[in-house]
């Protein structure tokens, strides 16, 4: 494994960086496939490993030029492959510049100073990485231990079946329920829910009784972790919707408002932590979503959503006691993530924070803004820790990327007088922010 200086300046940023790299990893939030996980499955080739699973190379791609067809299409592989290795070289200033710089050392032993990145190697460059991962021990399972991974949470929605497999070992694999589809369900779902449990799904009485029992099943595996996206142009509506209304009649906004703090409160009463993602523009091309699939790379970032919608909908499950779901604000906008920070403070017992630097934030500008505000209007040391979002087992080394990047603006900030040098409240940060602050609320206790 090639260990490189990317974004270590100094001796003291290389010196936390020992610290923060020894640290486990746990990602509370991805779309990584579990039974894939459970078999350690191993991609077919370098594209299916490092291209067509990652939405980022996808957009970096279009935004160059590249024709749908070597991005999404049904070209052959390698002609996808050699399609990114030519738009690279352009990509000076994109975090996919470090992200694959990253990935090619830490799982390939390839250092692009001797090997680059361009049309012209992109045969050599296959060769090399289908070697590696037809060798052995390149299974994703493999993938994310060599990562140090610890803890991993993939998505799956309510009416999906959580797998009894056995998991990989020493990484601890469990469901993240993905419930922003049940805030207003159609005859589909609720069809589906009615065979899944064994009773009728008429009422939103109903309703709420079939997903508790999903909860149950979700709960029994493992899961801990909820995830809801609020999109652009959310807004929240606080109209109770009683349980003898026809589940199907209901207006679509009341009873979002109505399950999402259905959804608030069960995570309050289980324990599980709540992820609110925000922001997000789905509704751009179409034709991107008609060839490329929903999750094809081209949402955008939405409009400011007003902070007062998120704490309205928080003073409506919070308990007589103050009490609240550990819940994470994941703004996709920068301009809600100071007031999103603020509601940090707001609530009690240090139970509403922001969530990592999300999606269109998740590089060295996004990041050091984040922690910057993050030191300003909040407090740095109880941020809950990265997470990578991804679909793709190589994009693990996000975690590492964002260590450097802490370490980076840490050894800026003692520089320039800012923090204190005091190693131990330096490494006492590192340790909360890189994994005790998620371990201490997602590990079991031993």
């Amino acid at each position: 494994m090639m260990k490189n200086d990317l974004l270590l300046q100094d001796d003291l940023a290389k010196e936390l960086y020992s610290r923060a790299s020894s640290l486990p990893l746990i990602d509370y939030h991805n779309h990584l496939s579990i039974p894939a996980l459970a078999e350690n499955r191993t991609e077919l080739d370098p594209a299916a490993l490092w291209l067509t699973c990652d939405p980022y190379k996808h957009r970096a791609m279009r935004i160059c030029g590249v024709e749908e067809k070597y991005i999404t299409g049904d070209t052959d592989a390698f002609d996808k492959f050699r399609a990114w290795c030519a738009v690279y070289p352009r990509l000076a200033g994109n975090p996919l510049c470090h992200w694959a710089e990253l990935e090619l050392s830490e799982y390939f032993d390839l250092d692009l100073r001797d090997f680059p990145i361009n049309g012209e190697n992109a045969r050599a460059l296959w060769d090399v990485m289908d070697r590696k991962l037809h060798g052995g021990r390149m299974g994703i399972a493999d993938i994310l231990r060599r990562a140090g991974m610890i803890y991993s949470a993939p998505c799956m929605l309510p009416t999906d079946t959580p797998p009894d497999s056995a998991m990989p070992e020493g990484i601890r694999v469990v469901p993240s329920l993905r419930a922003d589809t049940a805030l207003a369900p159609d005859a589909v779902l609720l069809q589906k829910l009615a065979e899944q449990t064994g009773s009728p799904v008429r009422t939103v009485g109903d309703y709420k009784a079939a997903l508790r029992e999903r909860l149950r099943v979700f709960e029994e595996h493992g899961c801990n972790v909820m995830d809801i996206s609020l999109d652009a142009g959310f807004r929240y509506r606080e109209e109770t919707v009683p349980d003898t209304a026809a589940a199907e009649d209901c207006g679509r906004e009341e009873l979002a408002g109505e399950m999402l703090r259905f959804f608030g409160v069960e995570c309050r009463e289980r324990g599980w932590v709540l992820l609110l993602h925000i922001g997000a523009l789905r509704q751009t091309s179409p034709y991107l979503k008609r060839v490329a699939g929903a999750a094809g790379g081209f949402a955008g970032i939405g409009a400011s959503v007003d902070p007062d919608d998120t704490a309205r909908f928080l003073r409506s499950i919070e308990a007589k006691d103050g009490s609240l779901p550990k819940t994470l604000l994941f703004s996709l906008n920068p301009a809600d993530t100071v007031p999103q920070i603020t509601l940090s403070g707001s609530f009690a017992h240090g139970q509403v924070g922001p969530g990592a630097p999300w999606w269109w934030n998740d590089h060295l500008q996004g990041m050091t803004d984040f922690m910057e505000w993050m030191s300003c209007y909040g407090v740095l040391s109880a941020f809950f820790g990265m997470t990578t979002d991804s679909r793709s087992a190589l994009s693990m080394v996000r975690h590492d990327y964002f260590r450097r990047t802490l370490c980076r603006f840490l050894a800026r900030k003692v520089r320039a007088g800012e923090f204190p040098a005091d190693r131990d409240v330096l490494g006492d940060l590192i340790d909360r922010v890189c994994f005790r602050n998620a371990a201490d609320k997602l590990l079991p206790v031993q």
